[in-house]
């Protein structure tokens, strides 16, 4: 499998939160004089992610202002059944500030040593995920946006995973060709079948003791994805793209 580059998802392969989203709208409304449970917080959350993840605005109108509106009525529909937060205007701009900040997240233990070992070996590195436009600020706040040659967010570069149109516009920018490249990732749609989809081979990422992402309608059903490489530590690319 020696390949030119890798491309790797973002949350959930390179790094994720240390807490869970629930936890932290909870903590920061309480400030506000709000007692919400941070279970049921992280409930309504995941229902209403659910329902207007589809709506994010993407490539050109995913301007900071149009980003942070849709992330506010976002917010705002979570704590409905909170009976909202007084003072929106300003717990929502100290809510949002605290997603770029280095201390809400982690990088996987392996990844640090894994990034060095990968560009020391010469290969080219890219980040492909479906975020919005601060990625590129996150991934400076934890100390690994220079060891990319590109970081991609699907809201500026218009399309998400799993089309393969942002694996081609990565692809483009590194200068490879898609046989030339592998891409890591933990979900199962929109990774391993995105990858296919584009002719980049895929490697599922699905570490012990976390339920791998699988968003699609056969979650589950194929827990080995025949012909895929599963791995259970980011490390594992190394010598499985140099071999």
């Amino acid at each position: 499998m020696r390949k030119r580059a890798v491309l790797l998802d973002a949350g959930g392969t390179l790094f994720r939160l240390k807490r869970p989203v629930g936890d932290v709208y909870a903590e920061t409304a309480a400030r506000y004089g709000v007692r919400a449970d941070p279970g049921k917080v992280q409930d309504s959350y995941v229902r209403v992610w659910n329902r207007r993840s589809a709506s994010i605005p993407v490539g050109a109108a995913a301007r900071p202002d149009n980003e942070k509106t849709w992330w506010k009525e976002l917010v705002r529909e979570v704590f409905l059944p909170s009976g909202g937060v007084p003072d929106f205007d300003r717990f929502f701009d100290e809510l949002n500030s605290l997603f770029v900040k280095p201390d809400l997240w982690e990088l996987f233990p392996e990844v640090p040593g894994t990034i060095a070992r990968l560009r020391s070996a010469g290969l080219r590195l890219a980040i492909v995920s479906n975020w919005d436009s601060n990625l590129e600020t996150l991934c400076k706040n934890l100390g690994i946006d220079g060891s990319f040659d590109v970081i991609a967010a699907s809201s500026v570069v218009g399309v998400s995973k799993p089309d393969p149109r942002i694996f081609q516009h990565v692809l483009s920018l590194l200068g490879v060709k898609p046989d030339e490249a592998v891409h890591v990732g933990d979900t199962l749609r929109d990774d391993v079948w995105g990858a296919r989809a584009s002719s980049v081979t895929p490697v599922w990422l699905r570490r012990p003791g976390t339920k791998a992402a699988e968003s699609g309608p056969e979650s589950g059903a194929n827990p080995g994805e025949p012909g895929v490489r599963v791995i259970a530590s980011l490390a594992e690319i190394v010598d499985l793209v140099l071999s």
